[in-house]
């Protein structure tokens, strides 16, 4: 659940990419339009495009949403793939422990 999350959040920038930068420049503006939109939208509500469509939400351990700073930390270590990899005995990725949250599933 958590890789379809990623693709469908990876295929909406791609989109947004392709509308917003020329040819040579859409790979950079996917990444860059990813990580922005990601820490924004875990940051401010707790799940991305793809989680929400999946019935998934990123929250603090108190079951809030994460706020920017967690967001945009958290953001960035899913970007550098590895953390996520890597996960405990609670299935929580690195970047999860890193920031203080857990991804649920809301439905």
């Amino acid at each position: 659940m958590r890789v379809l999350a990623l693709l469908i959040d990876w295929f909406v920038a791609m989109g947004l990419a392709a509308l917003l930068f020329s040819q040579t420049a859409q790979n950079v503006g996917t990444l860059g339009l990813w990580l922005v939109i990601t820490a924004l939208s875990v940051g401010f509500t707790g799940h991305t495009i793809g989680h929400f469509i999946l019935g998934m939400q990123v929250q603090t351990t108190d079951g809030y949403a994460p706020g920017f700073f967690r967001g945009v930390i958290r953001s960035v270590l899913v970007f550098l793939i590895v953390p996520g990899l890597i996960m405990d005995q609670d299935q929580r990725g690195l970047q999860d422990r890193a920031v203080g949250t857990l991804l649920v599933k809301i439905r």
